[in-house]
């Protein structure tokens, strides 16, 4: 329980935060019509007998408000490591909102935890632009953006809810 509170703490507080770089280009940046993004996040993954810190990368296009991502993230225990390779999508407009799916790998003992190999998950997070600059005619953001995925996932011996709460950092770039 304390997990799904501390995201929305997360994501309600940084809808409070503003840098001075995008109060005075008034509220959300200019909207690229395409765009690519690359990105990591750390964050806490939670699930039926894990808990793990996980780390991910992360490529993301986009069409205006419309964005696919793929990634891998890891999520490591000292007896063991799960890989979640995943593919999202969703749409942005203030508030990142995806739905996605992952495989999920177990590299352990017998005995440990395993994640499930199936795995639908949602991501609701909030980019918090640190940097932003024009060139001619390509644009560059820095963001740092607050999210939470919970997760449901069956397969592989395993079947259960999963919650990860994090910071993403990325950097978005005109793509044409």
């Amino acid at each position: 329980m304390a997990i799904p509170l501390v995201a929305i703490a997360l994501v309600i507080g940084s809808c409070c935060v503003a840098t001075p770089t995008v109060r005075a280009h008034s509220g959300l940046p200019k909207i690229p019509k395409y765009s690519l993004s690359l990105g990591g996040s750390a964050g806490i993954f939670v699930a039926k007998d894990i808990t793990a810190a996980s780390v991910t990368i992360d490529l993301t296009g986009a069409y205006k408000i419309l964005w696919l991502s793929v990634g891998l993230r890891g999520a490591f225990q000292p007896e063991s490591t799960h890989l979640l390779p995943y593919i999202e999508a969703g749409v942005w407009y203030g508030v990142n909102i995806g739905l996605g799916y992952s495989v999920g790998m177990t590299s352990s003992g017998n005995n440990a935890p395993r994640v499930p190999l199936h795995n639908l998950h949602l991501m609701v997070g909030v980019p918090i632009p640190l940097w932003s600059k024009r060139e001619t005619s390509s644009l560059n953001i820095i963001f740092v953006e607050p999210y939470y995925r919970p997760g449901w996932g069956s397969g592989g011996g395993a079947q259960s809810f999963s919650h990860e709460v994090g910071v993403l950092f990325k950097w978005v770039f005109e793509a044409g």
